[in-house]
Order: structure tokens, then sequence, then C-alpha cells
């Protein structure tokens, strides 16, 4: 959940859906990715704007959400299974995207 609560966000299996509770649209409040791997954890910015979700085989998903569009970016930055990521507090610029997993190593 996004800190102004209007982004929930939630994992099932293979895909991550994205619900804007703040949208009267019925068509623009769920929208669901599918990812090939099992995913592992998810976390949003504290604006909103960005989600992050991890995967069994490392890598990770950032999806920006940008009014109606969502632009995924992947990154492949762990050997194995992604679990945790989160997003800093900084509110005076972009949030960094913080991960661990298995081989304890934070990214």
């Amino acid at each position: 959940m996004s800190n102004d609560s209007e982004i929930l966000t939630y994992t099932q299996y293979k895909s991550v859906n994205l619900v804007d509770l703040s949208s009267s649209v019925e068509s623009e409040k769920f929208r669901t990715i599918l990812r090939e791997a099992r995913l592992t954890c998810v976390a949003v910015s504290n604006d909103g704007h960005s989600v992050a979700v991890g995967d069994e085989f490392g890598k990770i998903y950032h999806i920006l959400i940008e009014k109606q569009k969502l632009a995924i970016q992947t990154f492949h930055w762990h050997a194995n299974a992604v679990q945790t990521v989160a997003f800093s507090a900084d509110t005076t610029g972009a949030p960094y995207l913080i991960s661990g997993g298995f081989e304890a190593v934070l990214v």
C-alpha cells in the first residue's frame, strides 16, 4: 500500500496486481502484470509512482506508474531468489530501490 493509501499492490504466484483505490473508472482501477517466474516480494514507493517486485530467479521488476500507462524495467541483480525489496524514505528526490537475496548481498 502506498503512503497515501491510493495504490494497493499484491503478488499472486506469477502475477502482480495493482489496484488504484482513487480511480472512479472501473477499467483503470485494477491492473495485472504477468511474469515468467514465481514472485517473492513487493514494495511500493512512498509517492505511489513506483512498484518493485522480486522473483525466484533473482530478477527485479521496477514498474513505473504514470497516469494511464505502466513502464516496466527489469534488473537481474541477484544470483538466487530476491528475498526483499524496499524503497528509501527519502522525500527530497527520487527514492532508492534496495533489495536483498539469499546470497546475503544488499543491492
